[in-house]
């Protein structure tokens, strides 16, 4: 709700809840209440995903409906998946740069950001920084993946402030002429994810 209130430049109306003691936006299209049973699981799936394969059946937790409220004629928002770019492309674009003045007040250094289609928006981040001292690209990655959802990104690309990283052409040819794996800049490794650290920008 905080976000919201955000964009909205004023608090969000909220209303109680009718069986569960919780509240809910006063002008929510479609309210479901009710309950999860902790470890009770079931198999769902397989899904189509916005990477445009098909993820795996698994086991989710059980949702169990007490009660259902809507407006009148309420809109159901959802967006088609499938091969990227989709629907969710240009909705991760607008994230991104609705995001991208948050970011700068945690990280000032940050200049811009880019998540590409190409990298399914939150598997690869390329950022440009006004780099200040020796290892400062290392520091602004591991703050990136310190942020909320950022969390989720395999790959940072950390370039100096004058590579255009909305402009991946000359993203790319600044990382393919600087980049030494395992040299000087070595690869950062986390769980299931690496960064590239440019000589200039590290």
């Amino acid at each position: 709700m905080m976000l919201a209130g955000f964009l909205r430049g004023k608090p969000v109306e909220m209303v109680k809840c009718v069986t569960v003691d919780l509240e809910v936006p006063a002008n929510a299209e479609i309210v479901l209440e009710g309950y999860v049973e902790l470890g009770e699981m079931r198999r769902e799936g397989p899904f189509g995903d916005h990477t445009g394969y098909y993820s795996l059946a698994d086991d989710y937790p059980v949702f169990h409906v007490t009660c259902v409220t809507q407006r009148r004629d309420p809109v159901y928002a959802t967006t088609i998946v499938g091969p990227p770019p989709m629907e969710d492309f240009y909705m991760g674009k607008a994230i991104e740069r609705i995001f991208l003045p948050l970011l700068r007040l945690q990280l000032p250094e940050v200049r811009d950001m880019c998540m590409p289609a190409e990298g399914i928006f939150h598997n690869l981040m390329l950022v440009s920084i006004r780099k200040s001292y020796p290892g400062h690209a290392r520091k602004v990655m591991s703050a990136i993946w310190g942020t909320g959802r950022r969390c989720f990104s395999k790959c940072i690309v950390v370039v100096d402030e004058d590579v255009d990283v909305q402009n991946l052409s000359e993203g790319r040819v600044a990382g393919a002429e600087q980049y030494r794996p395992g040299a000087r800049h070595p690869v950062h490794h986390g769980p299931d994810r690496f960064a590239w650290i440019m000589p200039a920008a590290s």
